[in-house]
């Protein structure tokens, strides 16, 4: 009888416990759509400053965002773009997807054993410093001019993020956290899958995000550059033919990959590692 009176919850407790936990999800809720109002108001002032001085400028220097969204339909419409677009996220991915292979698997090497840091350090930071577009004559040399080329460079750009974010991960895993695994009798193995590549998660996810960008840019460098093709040619042609709507239009449908890749790293850590969000300082 006692124990089951220990055990039994306080009503009291109860009834002080559920508004405490309605204010914190009404709170966490409000929070959520100020920040959704935010970006609304600031894409609202966004658009209308672009468009009172795309209607205050010279057209051919800047177009208004009705214009482009009419140029749009019309691109869209053509089908080329589509092509051009499905031509772009293929070669994207495999260069991207790559990078964020070998680099993961570079950085935790690297930031685990220091003798590797050592040995491969020096040449890391040389490619790290050395401008992609300075090596598409060299790839074309080796690769010639197709598809290999142009993924061989989005590797190449979107490499170094990942290799250096995973490398600065590991090192800044607690010695404290190595020290538990050794007394307990984990190998370098496990230490690395159990202890070191889980701490690392929130700076590959950074390293993830960076490369995002990267791997957009070097698409259009690449398809501009390397191979006169796809989007990159496109908007070559439309720039230099002056059709600003049109250019405006292919800009921001190009741009927007890397708004979809970010969702897609956002995604990845909303699934699988929510921790990182939940424990940030910055998590508010």
């Amino acid at each position: 009888m006692s124990t089951a009176l220990v055990e039994a919850p306080s009503p009291g407790v109860t009834r002080n416990r559920l508004p405490r936990e309605e204010a914190l999800l009404a709170a966490a809720r409000a929070a959520h759509w100020r920040r959704r109002g935010l970006t609304l108001a600031s894409l609202v002032v966004f658009f209308g400053i672009w468009q009172l001085s795309g209607l205050a400028l010279n057209p051919l220097l800047i177009s208004t965002p009705v214009e482009v969204a009419k140029a749009e339909v019309s691109i869209l419409s053509q089908g080329f773009l589509i092509r051009d677009l499905l031509l772009g996220f293929r070669e994207m991915y495999l260069g991207w997807g790559a990078a964020i292979v070998v680099g993961i698997s570079m950085g935790l090497v690297m930031g685990r054993f220091r003798f590797m840091e050592r040995l491969l350090g020096l040449y890391v930071d040389f490619m790290n410093g050395t401008p992609g577009i300075a090596l598409v004559p060299l790839i074309i040399i080796w690769l010639g001019l197709g598809l290999r080329s142009r993924v061989v460079f989005i590797f190449i750009v979107t490499l170094w993020p990942m290799l250096l974010n995973s490398l600065a991960g590991v090192k800044n895993v607690s010695r404290g956290y190595q020290e538990v695994g050794l007394t307990f009798g984990l190998s370098e193995s496990q230490l690395m899958w159990k202890i070191a590549a889980p701490a690392a998660i929130p700076y590959i996810l950074a390293g993830l995000r960076v490369s995002a960008g990267r791997a957009v840019i070097a698409l259009i460098i690449g398809q501009i550059e390397v191979a006169s093709v796809g989007v990159g040619k496109l908007l070559l042609d439309l720039g230099m033919s002056f059709e600003t709507p049109r250019f405006f239009a292919v800009v921001l449908v190009t741009s927007s990959f890397g708004i979809v890749n970010v969702a897609i790293v956002r995604l990845i850590q909303k699934s699988w590692f929510p921790w990182v969000e939940a424990t940030s300082a910055a998590a508010r």
